[in-house]
């Protein structure tokens, strides 16, 4: 473990693993607060093709109160980027908003609520399916000073442009 000397909060504990995928448990946590002037940059390493996306609590917590954090998801040259999921949050004070590309530009959609299901059961929102028209992604979460919950658990996955040219097998 390595703690950063001007943040006492901040540990960093490397995890390596042989997972590619997101049904491999691959996963990455959002920042729970940094600036849209120094977003978190998560690039698809060489043959990873999914992986989770979760608040800063990670899968099995819910997140915390004030959260302000940007993440940019980067797909490799050629790919774009296809997320699902749901996202579980109070309603109507936190949310997370999905922009195309890494930029604030493009706002895809604000996604938060959660669902009533039966008693004690609730579900998030599920997001459909999102999907960026080029490389990028930024995605921002929110929550205010009161109730949290599950929060985010979205799949990002590599997908191939349709409209990128096919390779030639031959002239005639």
């Amino acid at each position: 473990n390595f703690t950063m000397p001007a943040y006492n909060d901040l540990v960093i504990t490397p995890h390596y693993t042989d997972a590619v995928t997101a049904e491999d448990g691959l996963y990455v946590n959002m920042p729970r607060k940094n600036t849209y002037a120094a977003p978190k940059m998560v690039n698809f390493p060489d043959g990873v093709s999914s992986f989770k996306v979760y608040d800063h609590a990670g899968p099995t917590a819910v997140y915390g109160l004030l959260c302000d954090g940007y993440m940019i998801l980067s797909a490799p040259e050629n790919k774009k980027i296809l997320l699902t999921g749901t996202v579980m949050t109070e309603r109507g004070c936190d949310y997370l908003e999905i922009y195309d590309g890494n930029t604030t530009e493009t706002l895809i959609g604000s996604y938060g609520n959660y669902h009533y299901v039966s008693p004690g059961t609730y579900e998030g929102q599920d997001i459909g399916e999102v999907r960026s028209s080029g490389q990028y992604l930024l995605l921002h979460f929110v929550s205010d000073g009161y109730g949290n919950y599950d929060g985010i658990n979205i799949k990002a996955e590599l997908v191939t442009d349709p409209n990128l040219p096919t390779a030639f097998s031959g002239f005639t």
